[in-house]
C-alpha cells in the first residue's frame, strides 16, 4: 500500500487540514483558563484560603487538572466556595475544548478520507474520458484518400463529446464532468452557442473538448517542418485547436497552441503579446494567476522562436471568426499587415497569393463564400507576435488565417477540409 493511503498518513493530513482551528481552540483554552485561574486565586486569597497560595499555584493547578495531575505535583485544590466553583468551571472548559478539538480532528479525518475517495473516483472518470476521446478511423478523410488512389489511412480523436453523451454512455453526472475537467488540463468545457451570432438565437449546448497538452501553456510539437501551425487563442475559441492540430498532423507540420487559462476573467491570447505585470495585481490570487500567465507566455514565445527559425519558414496563426452561416458572407479572412497594408509579415508574396487562392478554392467546394483579399476588418496590431519575432531578428512568412467557427466545429466534412488545407499548404510552401 502506498504511504499516502495509510491511516497514519491520512491522520497527519487531517491534523494539517485542521491545525488552524485547533490552534485557535487551544488559544481560547489558554485565555479562558488563565482568566478562571485569576478569579479562583482571588477567591482563595480574599476568601480566607491559604495565605501562601499564589497565582502561579492557581495556574499550575488549573492546567494540570486537564491531564489529571498523574504525578500529583500541583498544589492543593481550592477550598473556598467561589474557588471550588471556578475550579469546576475550569474542568468544564477543559471538557468542552477537548470535545471541540476531537470534533475538529474527526471532521478533518472525514474530509481527508472523502477527498481520497473523490480522487480515486476522478482517476476512474479520467480513464472513462480517455476512452470517450480515443482516436477512431477518419472515415471521410480515408474515403477522400481512396478516391485519389492513395492507400494511406488516418485515425483522429473526436473534437468534442456532449455532456448528455457523457452522462448516458459513461455514467458521469454534471459535477463529475466539471470536477474531471478541472483536474485534468487536457479537457475543457465549452458552450456551442459561442460559435453563433446573437442574430441566430443560439441555444446553449455544453460540450467537453479534448486538448493535446505537453506544456504548461498547452502544446508544442516540433516535427522539423518549415511550416508551423500556431493556435494562440485556443482557450477561448472552441474548435481552433482541434482543427489546427489536424492540419499539422495531416501535413507533418510543427504545432503550437495556447489552451490553458488560469483566470476566466482575463483569458490572455498570445496572438497579441501584451506585457503582463503581476506586481500591479489588486489581490494575492490575481497576482498568482498573472505570474503563471507571465511565465507561460514567456515559455510559449521561447518555443515559437525555436520553431520559427530558418530560412523560408511559414507561421500560420489560426483563429476563428464567428459569422452567420445562414446569411452567407465571408467565412475566411487573411491578415498579414497592419491597416492599409503597412508592415507586411510576408516575404514570399507569390507563394502567399497562391496559398490564399488554394485555401479559398477548398472552401468554395463546400459553398462557402470567401475572398483572397487581406481584410481590413482584422488588421495586425503593433504588439502582434509576428512583429515581436521580427524585433528578435526572426522573419518567417507569417499570416493570420481566420476560419468560420462553424466550419471548424460543426461542418460534416471539417476533417476533410483540414486535410485539404494541409495538402495545399504543403504543396505551396516547399
Amino acid at each position: 500500500m502506498k504511504l499516502k493511503n495509510t491511516s497514519l498518513f491520512i491522520f497527519g493530513e487531517a491534523f494539517v487540514k485542521t491545525r488552524r482551528e485547533m490552534w485557535s481552540s487551544l488559544w481560547v483554552l489558554l485565555i479562558l483558563t488563565t482568566i478562571a485561574s485569576i478569579v479562583m486565586w482571588s477567591a482563595e486569597v480574599w476568601g480566607g484560603g491559604e495565605s501562601s497560595y499564589s497565582l502561579a499555584d492557581a495556574l499550575e493547578w488549573s492546567f494540570l487538572k486537564y491531564i489529571g495531575d498523574p504525578t500529583e505535583v500541583a498544589p492543593h485544590a481550592p477550598t473556598t466556595h467561589l474557588g471550588v466553583i471556578m475550579g469546576n468551571v475550569i474542568g468544564i472548559i477543559g471538557i468542552l475544548i477537548l470535545a471541540i478539538l476531537t470534533g475538529l480532528l474527526a471532521s478533518g479525518f472525514t474530509a481527508v478520507y472523502e477527498e481520497k475517495q473523490r480522487e480515486e473516483e476522478l482517476q476512474a472518470f479520467g480513464t472513462r474520458l480517455a476512452r470517450a476521446f480515443r482516436p477512431t478511423p477518419a472515415r471521410r478523410v480515408n474515403d477522400y484518400l481512396r478516391e485519389k488512389g492513395l492507400q494511406e489511412t488516418y485515425s483522429i480523436a473526436p473534437l468534442m463529446q456532449s455532456v448528455a453523451t457523457l452522462q448516458t454512455d459513461y455514467h458521469m453526472d454534471m459535477k463529475d464532468i466539471m470536477d474531471a475537467a478541472e483536474k485534468f488540463p487536457e479537457y475543457r468545457l465549452a458552450n456551442m452557442a459561442s460559435i453563433q451570432t446573437p442574430a441566430e438565437h443560439p441555444q446553449d449546448r455544453i460540450v467537453l473538448l479534448h486538448n493535446p497538452i505537453n506544456r504548461p501553456y498547452g502544446c508544442c510539437i516540433d516535427r522539423k517542418s518549415k511550416v508551423t501551425i500556431v493556435v494562440p487563442s485556443a482557450q477561448s475559441e472552441l474548435a481552433t485547436e482541434w482543427f489546427g492540430y489536424q492540419v499539422a498532423l495531416f501535413g507533418g507540420f510543427n504545432f503550437i497552441s495556447k489552451s490553458i487559462k488560469y483566470d476566466n476573467d482575463t483569458p490572455h491570447s498570445y496572438f497579441n503579446m501584451t506585457d503582463i505585470h503581476p506586481e500591479e495585481a489588486a489581490t494575492k490570487e490575481e497576482k498568482h494567476f498573472l505570474s503563471l500567465e507571465q511565465s507561460n507566455q514567456t515559455a510559449f514565445y521561447h518555443d515559437l522562436k525555436a520553431l520559427s527559425s530558418g530560412d523560408g519558414h511559414w507561421n500560420i496563426y489560426l483563429l476563428h471568426v464567428v459569422t452567420n452561416s445562414s446569411k452567407g458572407g465571408n467565412h475566411t479572412h487573411f491578415n498579414s499587415s497592419m491597416a492599409g497594408g503597412k508592415n507586411a509579415t510576408i516575404q514570399d508574396e507569390a507563394a502567399y497569393t497562391a496559398l490564399k487562392q488554394a485555401l479559398v478554392a477548398v472552401l468554395d467546394d463546400y459553398s462557402f463564400q470567401c475572398t483572397t483579399d487581406d481584410s481590413e476588418r482584422f488588421p495586425l496590431m503593433e504588439k502582434n507576435v509576428a512583429y515581436r519575432l521580427q524585433k528578435d531578428g526572426i522573419h518567417p512568412n507569417s499570416f493570420a488565417l481566420r476560419v468560420g467557427a462553424h466550419i471548424m466545429a460543426t461542418h460534416t466534412f471539417r476533417d476533410v477540409i483540414a486535410y485539404r488545407f494541409a495538402e495545399q499548404i504543403a504543396r505551396l510552401t516547399k
